[in-house]
């Protein structure tokens, strides 16, 4: 069952850090969007798989997905194939279809008091972080669960990952990488693998989000609270803040691609900002055009056509950050990537 009372401190933090960054980031978006106008704009070599596709250009067609009833506040993606996946926030719901699909179906249905955040498909397997049940769960591609990892050490786990045969978890309310085998086959405790505390500033709210495969053998995460980005080396479990030409990275929540270069989708502002690495510790971000028909991104995933799907959580809308009335029905879209 969700903690309500973890649960309740989580939806506080949320929406102070948005009430807090609003205001600043959108002029820092305005600012860096300028600077970065006449920036690259190159065709970037990225692995041939579905997450590292180049997107398509601007003019391209906008595409979107319904979610059905259960779909409420979605948060996570993954694309596999033409089979797209999308966990729901407040219902632990999950759904799937094909991407040509008009609306997606139920997958795998949450129990009461259930949460879905970070979502990864690999191989045959689809892993599932739970916020702050503090737990991950591994279904087959049947949707069949095989087992579920958790530690009461843990705090809110949001984002995951999957290199060489290890799971990476973010933790968003304490400084902690934790991990697990990805071929496990039965119930047990996550490996708190990095303590990250004396490497990253650890705010009131919320803080490490996304998380993905980087440059040199890293891990990239961002501080969503402080706008840093790290590095954490694979061998060590130490992180390293990335110093940023072309500005900042508030609001910073999921990432989409691999290595060298990278996509954040960033939750309080309607926009993708392109990161690309020099180095483990240095990098250069291009600010996306604002998509004003985004509905509080949270993440995204390209398809194998080079389209960049985007969650719209509309976690303002009556949703964890916000009062009022979302939009139905809740979507995944397309959007252009710097």
């Amino acid at each position: 069952m969700l903690n309500r009372a973890k649960f309740g401190g989580y939806l506080v933090a949320l929406a102070l850090i948005a009430a807090a960054c609003s205001s600043s980031s959108d002029e820092a978006i305005d600012n860096e969007s300028t600077a970065t106008t006449a920036a690259v704009e190159s065709s970037t070599s990225v692995p041939e798989d579905s997450e590292t596709k180049e997107a398509d250009d601007s003019s391209a067609e906008t595409l979107s997905i319904n979610l059905p009833e259960g779909g409420e506040y979605p948060e996570g993606i993954a694309i596999d194939g033409d089979t797209v996946y999308v966990t729901s926030f407040t219902t632990g719901d999950i759904f799937s279809g094909s991407i040509d699909d008009e609306e997606l179906r139920l997958f795998v249905e949450g129990s009461e008091g259930d949460s879905a955040v970070g979502i990864v498909a690999e191989g045959d397997r689809i892993y599932v972080a739970e916020g702050a049940n503090k737990n991950v769960t591994v279904y087959d591609l049947d949707g069949e669960r095989i087992a579920t990892v958790s530690s009461e050490a843990a705090a809110f786990l949001n984002d995951l990952t999957v290199v060489d045969g290890q799971v990476y978890v973010t933790d968003s309310q304490a400084p902690t990488i934790w991990r697990f085998p990805a071929d496990i086959t039965e119930d047990a405790t996550l490996e708190a693998w990095s303590d990250v505390s004396e490497s990253v500033e650890y705010v009131e709210g919320f803080n490490l989000n996304g998380i993905r495969p980087g440059p040199e053998g890293t891990l990239v995460t961002t501080n969503f609270a402080t706008g840093a980005l790290y590095t954490i080396n694979l061998e060590s479990g130490d992180a390293t803040e990335v110093e940023l030409t072309g500005g900042e990275l508030m609001n910073g929540d999921g990432f989409v691609g691999e290595g060298d270069t990278l996509w954040l989708v960033r939750g309080t502002s309607p926009v993708v900002t392109k990161i690309e690495f020099e180095s483990a510790e240095a990098a250069t971000i291009t600010i996306g055009e604002p998509d004003e028909s985004l509905g509080f991104p949270t993440t995204g995933a390209f398809d194998e056509a080079g389209n960049l799907w985007v969650v719209n959580s509309q976690f303002d809308k009556g949703g964890p950050i916000g009062e009022g009335t979302p939009d139905l029905p809740f979507t995944i879209s397309t959007t252009p990537a710097p």
